[in-house]
């Protein structure tokens, strides 16, 4: 594979997001440590990507971690479930006795 300019910049949007192979990732590393362009590239690349998720951009770790928070809330909404249905069934139980007693009871 040839690596022009934009083959490098490809490789390094890859590289920051997280989804660069391992074999890629090995070719951009030794070309950060061996070229200086390349690493000036980097630099300017990792740079551009703080400001944008200090904007509030997503990056699939920001995603990631985003979903762990949710499911852990989720968690907590499904134990709150649980007592929801647990009181639910109880009201409708002591329902059912009031309507048995007012109704059946002489």
């Amino acid at each position: 594979m040839k690596l022009t300019r934009e083959v490098v910049l490809d490789l390094l949007m890859q590289k920051a997001a997280g989804v660069i192979s391992e074999s890629d990732e090995a070719i951009v590393d030794e070309l950060i440590a061996s070229n200086t362009e390349v690493a000036a590239l980097w630099a300017e690349q990792l740079e551009r990507m703080n400001r944008n998720i200090s904007k509030g951009f997503f990056t699939p770790k920001s995603r990631v971690d985003g979903w762990e928070e949710v499911i852990s809330r989720v968690k907590v909404k499904r134990l709150n479930r649980k007592f929801l249905r647990f009181y639910l069934i109880v009201g409708i139980i002591l329902i059912a006795l009031l309507l048995y007693w007012f109704f059946f009871k002489k």
